[in-house]
């Protein structure tokens, strides 16, 4: 009885497998919202071009640092 199908391992590695993605997909969002409340707060003036500089230097370290993640697995 040692090879059950549901084991405890099997079900830690669900759980961290779907914690990783659901925080990796969702990661850059969370960033960029972030990062417009502070460019509003202490930006009231420029804020709008200090929030688009920093959404896109986010999406472009998203892709890099996913292409980086995948390279490294194969």
């Amino acid at each position: 009885m040692k090879n059950k199908i549901f084991s405890k391992g099997w079900f830690k590695d669900l759980f961290c497998v779907f914690i990783k993605e659901l925080l990796w997909s969702n990661m850059p969002v969370v960033a960029i919202f972030i990062w417009g409340i502070i460019s509003v707060y202490f930006f009231p003036d420029e804020w709008w071009i200090i929030s688009l500089i920093g959404s896109i230097v986010i999406v472009v370290l998203f892709f890099v640092l996913t292409y980086l993640s995948e390279r490294k697995k194969s």
